[in-house]
Order: C-alpha cells, then sequence, then structure tokens
C-alpha cells in the first residue's frame, strides 16, 4: 500500500469509496461534490490508500479553515472526510493517511489539524484520539497541534 494525492482519473473509484462513508448522500450531489474538489486541488487535496494493484484502500480529504473549535490560529488544516475500506481497516492505512494530512498541512504552514465527526461512525473518536487528536469543548470536534 502506498499513499499519494488523488489524480483526475481517480475521481470514479474515489467517488465510490465516498459514497460507502456518506450513503445518504446521493451519488449525483458526491460526483459534482468531487468534480469542484478536482478542479480545485490545492484548495481541497485528496490523498489515496492504493493497494499494489491500484484498488483504493481508502481517502482522507481536506480543506484549510479559518476557525474551528479549539484552535487558535485562523489557517487550520481540516480532515473533511477520512474513510477506509472496511476489509483494509486495523492496518495502519488510516494512520498513513492522516500523517500525510498533517505533512501536507506542515508543508503549507499550518500549526493545527481539526476534524470532527458524529455518532453515526462510533469508532471515530478512539481513531482520532489514537492519532494524537484532543477533544475540543464541542463535542465529537478534534484538534491537534503540529510540530
Amino acid at each position: 500500500m502506498k499513499i499519494r494525492r488523488a489524480r483526475r482519473d481517480d475521481m470514479t473509484d474515489h467517488v465510490i469509496l465516498r459514497q460507502e462513508l456518506w450513503p445518504r448522500h446521493d451519488m449525483e450531489g458526491l460526483l459534482k461534490e468531487s468534480h469542484s474538489h478536482y478542479q480545485h486541488e490545492e484548495k481541497y487535496p485528496i490523498f489515496l490508500a492504493v493497494g499494489e494493484f491500484g484498488d483504493l484502500q481508502g481517502f482522507i480529504e481536506l480543506s484549510i479553515r479559518q476557525d474551528c473549535p479549539g484552535c487558535q490560529t485562523d489557517k487550520v488544516g481540516y480532515i473533511e472526510g477520512w474513510y477506509v475500506k472496511k476489509e483494509f481497516q486495523g492496518q495502519g492505512i488510516g494512520r498513513a493517511l492522516v500523517l500525510a494530512a498533517e505533512e501536507w498541512a506542515m508543508s503549507k504552514g499550518i500549526t493545527e489539524m481539526a476534524s470532527d465527526t458524529n455518532e453515526d461512525y462510533p469508532g471515530s473518536p478512539e481513531a482520532h484520539k489514537a492519532l494524537g487528536y484532543l477533544e475540543t469543548p464541542k463535542p465529537l470536534h478534534y484538534m491537534k497541534q503540529l510540530k
């Protein structure tokens, strides 16, 4: 498995993974949003976990936000979406995706990362905490100081 930036030819397979993460969203809306992300990849970077045969095992979508619970700066790297297919969970892929996200943020001069989750993803709080993210005063919102 390797982590790399998404390319335009990844969009169809990436959208399928997005549908797995957000099953309540319609495919047309997910595709439209992804198209926008791929057009503005510096503003909304996407990293993919790719298996040895080119299969997508997971992704992380990012942005830069100006205001996040618990953060002190006005330039925060934000995890907009983070997903690893069930059959690949527990193998360090999620961690590798977050580390790639944090490296990207630091390359932009960002010193804080943030994320949120909800009750639909019961394993998410533990995953965030395992990677050094602290829960903010706003429940299910997380932040981390980058080095």
